[in-house]
């Protein structure tokens, strides 16, 4: 994978596979999750740029994009 396409926290994982909830909230709650139990250190900060983002996004795929370059998305 190269750096360009590397989520920013790759030691975040977060799987959002068949029977997940699909509605963004519920994405951004399994995100916020993983980073707390992964103990990214500048957490709050990330969660509001992320948040930012995701408000911003224009589209349910912009967002998922979105959550794509902060965290690894199996």
């Amino acid at each position: 994978m190269s750096e360009s396409t590397r989520p920013l926290h790759p030691e975040v994982t977060v799987h959002l596979s068949t029977g997940h909830d699909g509605n963004i909230g519920a994405v951004m709650g399994t995100v916020r999750e993983a980073m707390r139990r992964a103990g990214v250190s500048d957490y709050g900060t990330v969660m509001s740029h992320l948040t930012a983002e995701i408000f911003g996004a224009e589209s349910y795929a912009e967002s998922l994009n979105i959550v794509m370059r902060y965290v690894t998305v199996t």
